[in-house]
């Protein structure tokens, strides 16, 4: 039974480094705060998390928790919210720093020493999570293809470089490529998307080969609506491209058909 004077508004934490959604439920919010018990129930998960986590592609430095994963809109647990608000989503981000490795299809928790006549391109998410990554040979123009991917309400811009974990200029595909670059998707938001009334699915995707996970904002009833050619993994003269989706208990998941109806 709801208190006088109180409403209650979905919140959900998730790290998407390590995968996870850390709380998923209701709180209770009054004269536009959240209330104290619950308050500091988020901020005890909240505290779990900050600790460098090491992957096989580059290391991972807490940065903070941000509204939606949006660095511009850091979230502090004291701060008065939207009077209108009906939900929220906390991330934690992460500053990533990339190694010298490749994905080692063989044997994917050691990977293996970059060529040295070869460069590495790293496509992140927009969460800073690793996409797919590219080699090639160095001192040539970029030779690849460029994945495709998509954010709900956001309309896709380019892939830019991403330096000292500050997103720069556009990636130039006719530059010669000498050295190693991470490449970030910039998105701009959709003028002519109005979710606050949609109910919105989470879905998390691993990636076996790189032990990432890419987490995705679903409208319920809709379909996951990836290109999965953003996957393809080029190593030297190899590529190792998207064979299907499973679900956690080894379910066969057909992305082309199956609607979206619950957080996978």
């Amino acid at each position: 039974k709801e208190l006088a004077g109180f409403r209650q508004i979905d919140v959900k934490i998730i790290d998407p480094v390590q995968g996870k959604v850390l709380f998923d439920g209701k709180v209770r919010v009054k004269d536009n705060q959240i209330y104290a018990p619950d308050r500091a129930k988020l901020q005890a998960i909240l505290d779990t998390v900050g600790a460098d986590i090491d992957t096989v592609l580059g290391k991972y430095r807490f940065k903070g928790w941000y509204l939606n994963g949006d660095i511009n809109s850091p979230f502090n647990i004291d701060d008065a919210l939207s009077k209108n608000i009906k939900r929220f989503e906390i991330h934690a981000v992460y500053d990533f720093e990339p190694n010298d490795k490749v994905p080692n299809p063989q044997d994917p928790d050691n990977p293996l020493p970059l060529d040295p006549n070869l460069v590495k391109l790293t496509f992140l998410t927009p969460e800073r999570t690793v996409l797919s990554v590219q080699t090639q040979e160095k001192g040539k123009a970029y030779a690849g293809t460029l994945p495709t991917i998509s954010k709900l309400g956001y309309v896709f811009k380019h892939w830019a470089y991403f330096e000292n974990n500050e997103v720069k200029d556009q990636f130039d595909t006719t530059a010669v490529l000498n050295d190693n670059k991470v490449l970030y998707p910039v998105f701009e938001k959709d003028p002519n998307a109005n979710l606050e009334n949609e109910e919105l699915q989470t879905v998390k995707i691993y990636n076996p080969l790189l032990k990432s996970t890419q987490v995705l904002k679903v409208k319920k009833g809709e379909l996951l609506g990836v290109d999965t050619n953003a996957y393809t993994t080029t190593i030297e003269d190899k590529e190792y491209v998207f064979d299907k989706f499973t679900t956690e208990d080894g379910t066969a998941f057909d992305h082309l058909t199956t609607q979206i109806t619950q957080d996978l």
